[in-house]
């Protein structure tokens, strides 16, 4: 896949001519293990370290600050994973109302179990990456955070987007400084 997109990422190649080699049909979610519990109504949270979100003091901070907002309305689910499958890092997140899937996870069934958590969320909120392009993919709206857009291609960024608006599914890709600008749009600068 990604030979084949290779084109598109490195911007050699249009929209119309990606999209033509690309096929976006239903994932099939599997089901959630029996011995993990789930609210009823819950936000999918997964802030983890990369090179576009790194693990800062400032973006800890926001991180606690943004999920303990979310935490007093409506229960949340830690998207998280303690498992060494890749490098990234996990936020340290904890607070009333916060759950974490953590302990539910092996090598085996990390994925699985992460996608049928997003897909019972009533949205996701995290990193921008892999777990916020999963959720746009279960037709999940998702609002997805970087710090700095370094190290990776902004096509990646665009074909999320553009996916949003073909599934009519709600997309944000932004800086936490994106976010107070709408904030303050919204109550009237």
């Amino acid at each position: 896949m990604y030979r084949a997109l290779t084109p598109w990422w490195e911007g050699q190649q249009g929209m119309a001519d990606t999209v033509k080699q690309l096929a976006f049909a239903p994932i099939p979610v599997p089901v959630t293990p029996l011995h993990l519990v789930l609210p009823e109504r819950f936000v999918a949270v997964g802030f983890y370290a990369r090179h576009t979100w790194p693990l800062t003091e400032e973006l800890k901070t926001w991180v606690a600050n943004l999920v303990d907002g979310i935490a007093k309305h409506v229960s949340v689910v830690l998207i998280e994973s303690l498992l060494p499958t890749d490098d990234h890092a996990p936020f340290p997140i904890t607070g009333p109302n916060i759950t974490s899937i953590a302990s539910a996870l092996t090598l085996q069934n990390n994925l699985a179990v992460q996608s049928a958590v997003i897909a019972k969320a009533q949205c996701f909120v995290g990193t921008y990456g892999g777990l916020m392009q999963l959720a746009v993919r279960l037709k999940k709206p998702a609002l997805g955070f970087y710090q700095k857009f370094d190290g990776t291609s902004y096509f990646h960024k665009v074909l999320t987007e553009w996916l949003g608006v073909q599934q009519q599914t709600p997309v944000f890709i932004g800086r936490p400084d994106d976010v107070r600008f709408v904030k303050d749009v919204m109550v009237g600068l």
